[in-house]
């Protein structure tokens, strides 16, 4: 059909897609790049990248509707990370080049 097709990430709390695969070069075994405008951590990566996704950008969510508990537990030090475990390779912290901010 001739229609590209292309990888990409996203959660309910950012409210838009965060990442999206390059099509030159396509790569089957990644979500892509951060979209500009976001800024994508992998926190507590273990040894073998495996870690937390913590997104910050002006897309994300102020918090949950009367439920200021969850909201505590979902933004911390202004990212959102609802619990979505992920690979990074190399591994990344929220300190390190492989998190990238766009």
């Amino acid at each position: 059909m001739g229609i590209p097709v292309a990888n990409g990430y996203g959660l309910t709390e950012a409210g838009t897609a965060v990442t999206v695969n390059d099509l030159k070069p396509f790569r089957a075994d990644t979500v892509g790049k951060p979209l500009p405008g976001m800024e994508v951590q992998i926190r507590n990566a273990d040894s073998d990248g495996i870690g937390e996704v913590a997104v910050r950008s002006k897309t994300v969510m102020a918090g949950y509707l009367n439920e200021p508990q969850l909201t505590a537990e979902t933004i911390v030090d202004g990212c959102c990370a609802p619990a979505t475990w992920v690979a990074s390779t190399p591994p990344a912290t929220c300190n390190s080049s492989a998190a990238r901010k766009t």
